[in-house]
């Protein structure tokens, strides 16, 4: 497996913009050094007797500056975030499902949200306030340096000592806000779980279970959460006494230095204007080192997610395909943890089973945890230790129509899934054409081999959306499939036609209609390869017969396998595969 070697950096997060980056600074160090000389001005202005009415020129350039570079920041805070959420996006699309497998979505939002959100805030926080009082510092402690050195030498101590006591101190942080997150991940899958298999809740009457399994998890959030609450405050204390001690040192040293004659009145009226600049930067440390810490915890976090295995990339188009070979494979999920990490990532819940499941593992802990899968069946493999095939051959041939039956949990719905290079075997291969898959590009694969799970998935948009899936479709080919499948009248009859906005997942659809929606679907991705699982589940006794009669025209041309355990389908089978007892 290819591993994804860009690492996530604190330059990395600023390089998508360095132009603005810099224009952010250059202009920041502007606006901090024009406020400083308007301070100095006045000061000066108090020995002299003279106020230059440039002074406001001035300060009308820098209230111009200051909105520009407002601007110009937010605009980097976008990209950013952009980019944070691209690389995630990508991880998920293209990462091999073994290492997906190790981060569920309750991870996987909290990279999204928490993490992504921590290092908006350590953004922010750098461009937004430490960089423009470190630059405010800076330039002042220069000025004072420049008027006396005993006035720079105490600006460097009072701004030195607390830094290096805050960093000791801020250890804890970094460590409580990587249990935080770790809690929110737990209680994130927790509320996702309950929102896929909503409608088993209210029918097995768990609505207690959830809730008690839900507020135990918010509790343990709120104990890491005020844990990290608690440090941050103490951190606030010291810093409030080093800020008041600033204040006396520096007003004190400058009222001493004018009675040696060593500065000015004015000087001494610069040096009090301009303490606030010291005293912000000071103030300000706790702040920033805490945003730090927490920003350091989501970029190990976020690194470990985007270094996970990729799929593999490049190899050869398929081109027609005659023949597929199954020769001596071997295949185990990596782990019970990582299968239900991978089955999360589907967001699709599975019902009567999971929860007979469930039942054996505890009530107690694992009362709505539930296994997400792309079916029934593949949430009982997820629980299963050992192999799922072990030493498995069996041989397709276009031109044929191929039924597999099987128990639950011995594999059916995975074959599928090392078919299309979802999964790598542990051993043996499988064959296209006589060529190894893993010859093949896995984006050429996967457009030639149709696969229609058993969860009828449709998504937010027109029916006509949903059947073209993507891609051009004319309405005349589009009705003539819907007519095989029979749904075109059906359609006709909803208030929109082929134009009707479903909700998420089909909405109001019968289950026999979204199987026939998703049924025309495929058909219309005109592969070479077509994969039914459980494809008459939901369909009454006339569209099984006209389905039936579907595939026998379908598999004239093409390899068509359909995996069932419907005895009216098998008992008219020719050619049945089965998995599981000594196949496999």
């Amino acid at each position: 497996m290819k591993k994804d070697r860009a690492r996530l950096t604190y330059g990395t997060v600023f390089s998508v913009s360095y132009g603005r980056l810099v224009m952010v600074l250059a202009g920041t160090a502007l606006l901090t050094a024009g406020n400083v000389y308007l301070r100095w001005s006045i000061g000066e202005a108090l020995d002299t007797g003279k106020l230059h009415m440039s002074l406001l020129a001035v300060a009308g350039a820098l209230l111009i500056l200051a909105q520009a570079v407002s601007y110009i920041r937010q605009i980097l805070f976008v990209k950013i975030q952009k980019n944070l959420f691209g690389r995630i996006q990508s991880k998920v699309l293209h990462g091999s499902m073994e290492s997906l497998g190790r981060n569920d979505l309750g991870a996987v939002t909290a990279l999204y949200t928490a993490d992504v959100g921590q290092i908006d805030s350590f953004a922010n926080r750098i461009v937004g306030k430490a960089f423009p009082d470190l630059a405010g510092w800076g330039i002042t402690l220069g000025l004072l340096f420049w008027f006396d050195l005993y006035l720079g030498i105490a600006s460097i101590l009072v701004t030195v000592l607390p830094a290096i006591f805050l960093h000791r101190m801020s250890r804890p942080i970094a460590k409580g806000t990587g249990e935080y997150q770790e809690a929110l991940e737990d209680a994130n899958q927790s509320v996702i779980t309950g929102l896929y298999n909503m409608e088993s809740i209210k029918a097995s009457c768990r609505e207690e279970n959830f809730l008690r399994d839900n507020e135990e998890k918010l509790a343990v959030l709120q104990k890491k959460k005020r844990k990290v609450a608690i440090w941050e405050a103490l951190l606030g204390v010291p810093m409030l006494v080093s800020a008041f001690g600033t204040v006396v040192l520096l007003t004190a040293l400058s009222g001493w230095l004018v009675l040696q004659g060593r500065i000015t009145a004015g000087q001494l009226l610069t040096v009090v204007t301009l303490t606030d600049n010291i005293v912000t930067f000071v103030m300000s440390l706790d702040n920033t080192i805490s945003v730090t810490r927490r920003a350091s915890v989501s970029l190990q976090r976020l690194n470990a997610f985007l270094e996970e295995d990729q799929e593999r990339e490049g190899g050869e188009e398929v081109g027609q395909i005659r023949e597929i070979a199954f020769r001596n494979i071997r295949f185990a999920y990596p782990c019970r943890g990582g299968m239900e990490g991978v089955q999360s990532m589907k967001g699709i819940q599975s019902t009567d089973e999971v929860q007979s499941m469930e039942q054996e593992r505890s009530i107690e802990d694992r009362s709505m945890e539930g296994v997400q899968s792309m079916d029934e069946e593949q949430s009982m493999e997820g629980t299963l230790s050992g192999e799922i095939y072990h030493g498995f051959s069996e041989t397709w041939q276009r031109g044929n129509l191929y039924y597999v039956k099987g128990g639950n949990g011995e594999g059916k719905s995975t074959l599928i899934k090392l078919l299309m290079g979802i999964y790598d075997l542990l051993s043996g291969e499988i064959l296209i054409n006589g060529i190894s898959s893993r010859q093949y590009s896995l984006t050429s694969l996967r457009e030639k081999i149709v696969a229609v799970p058993q969860e009828n998935v449709l998504f937010q948009g027109s029916i006509r959306d949903n059947l073209a899936c993507g891609k051009e479709v004319s309405p005349q080919r589009m009705e003539e499939v819907c007519r095989k499948t029979g749904i075109h009248e059906e359609i006709l009859r909803m208030p929109d036609g082929y134009e009707t906005v479903l909700t998420e997942n089909g909405g109001v659809l019968s289950g026999g209609q979204k199987q026939r929606l998703c049924l025309a679907r495929a058909l219309l991705r005109e592969g070479e390869v077509y994969i039914f699982d459980e494809p008459t589940a939901a369909l009454d006794k006339g569209n099984r017969e006209r389905f039936a009669a579907l595939l026998e025209e379908l598999c004239k041309d093409r390899i068509v396998v359909v995996i069932t355990h419907e005895k009216e389908l098998l008992d008219g089978a020719r050619r049945v595969t089965q998995i599981g007892g000594s196949g496999g």
